[in-house]
């Protein structure tokens, strides 16, 4: 693979039929153009599968950008630097989601959007 650094969606915004994407075992740090990359992300409308496993430098910017992607059913990020605790709301959206692996990460746990709003 050897994919390294920021990725720029717009790369595969013309497939917008995409079912499967595996990134896995490359060394992807996050995403270029934030903005621009959720509005690219919302288009994907049959992406069923995303597995970003093993980007251990991927952190934590890349959860939002991930929920905008409407028809996700399999999560994969595993071992790919999450850390602390993860805002559920965040994840939100991901109405149709069936599997979310996160092993292989430093998370500390979750917070609940109604208990942040109560802070």
């Amino acid at each position: 693979t050897g994919l390294t650094g920021q990725i720029q969606l717009h790369d595969i915004e013309a497939m917008e039929n995409l079912e499967v994407l595996d990134l896995s075992d490359n060394n992807i740090t996050g995403f270029v153009n934030y903005n621009e990359t959720m509005k690219l992300a919302t288009r994907l409308t049959k992406l069923e599968l995303l597995d970003l496993s093993a980007n251990y430098n991927l952190g934590n910017n890349f959860v939002s950008i991930v929920s905008a992607l409407p028809s996700l059913k399999h999560l994969k990020l595993a071992d790919t630097g999450l850390t602390g605790q993860i805002q559920l709301h965040d994840m939100e959206a991901m109405k149709n989601l069936e599997e979310l692996d996160l092993s292989f990460n430093s998370i500390t746990g979750f917070v609940d959007y109604n208990e942040t709003m109560k802070l």
